[in-house]
């Protein structure tokens, strides 16, 4: 998604998923800083993006999650 978007390597962003609750259990559970940290992702969240954000969909052991990103503001 970082490529699609065509995000420098040390850009921070923003990240979204939508997918059912066993994969969603995942992305906000245990894993969720170790995910933060590895993806530079300053927010992860559920629910749909806002406009704008690049997103794809992929099949996780039979199970749909949509991952979306942007680039995250910087501040002023």
């Amino acid at each position: 998604l970082r490529r699609a978007a065509n995000f420098d390597v040390t850009d921070r962003i923003q990240t979204w998923y939508h997918a059912p609750d066993e994969l969603s259990s995942v992305m906000r559970g245990n894993f969720a800083p170790y995910i933060r940290e590895e993806t530079l992702s300053d927010q992860l969240q559920p629910g749909h993006p806002p406009d704008g954000a690049q997103s794809e969909t992929a099949k996780i052991e039979g199970q749909e999650i949509t991952l979306s990103v942007r680039r995250a503001q910087t501040p002023t």
